[in-house]
């Protein structure tokens, strides 16, 4: 699949997004699309659309829950993470997000960009000392940084207990 985008010269996000586009299985990609340009087409409320591309998300890769992370930067050391969405399987809120989410992995891609893929998240060297994955009990994740102006506005979080191995590179 050969990503194009339009305009003047690519800057550096749209450039690591064509990338990380061009990795994506082109299935999984239409679908995607497909369901966004019908979320643009049907609605403009905000939480509507954050909420159905957290629910889409966590359909398409078959996760068990998912969360959309905003960054609110308080200060150029330290910045407050925000719950926009919390979602199950099932498209029902979760209620106390924070205590739901391992902070090692958002914090990893928060902090650096890019994205934080685990098939097994209890065995992942990377989270060997983080507390709250051997609490959750987390198998896989998958938590991608999101990008507004080449700053890191936020991350989309999924994961499962149950399942080992359930996302991979095309997620």
């Amino acid at each position: 699949t050969k990503i194009v985008t339009k305009g003047q010269g690519p800057d550096a996000s749209s450039v690591r997004l064509r990338e990380e586009l061009e990795q994506v299985d082109p299935e999984t990609l239409r679908k995607l699309l497909s369901v966004l340009r019908g979320l643009l087409s049907q609605s403009f409320d905000r939480a509507k659309v954050l909420t159905e591309i957290v629910d889409q998300a966590v359909a398409l890769c078959g996760a068990a829950r998912g969360f959309l992370l905003q960054v609110e930067p308080a200060d150029a050391k330290a910045a407050k993470v925000r719950f926009l969405v919390a979602r199950d399987l099932d498209g029902k809120p979760l209620k106390g997000p924070s205590e739901l989410i391992s902070h090692s992995v958002a914090r990893s891609v928060l902090a650096g960009g890019g994205t934080v893929l685990s098939e097994d998240a209890g065995a992942d060297e990377r989270f060997s000392d983080a507390q709250s994955v051997t609490n959750l009990q987390l198998r896989s994740v998958l938590c991608a940084a999101l990008e507004v102006k080449g700053r890191i506005a936020g991350a989309i979080y999924i994961d499962s207990t149950a399942d080992r191995g359930l996302f991979n590179q095309s997620h």
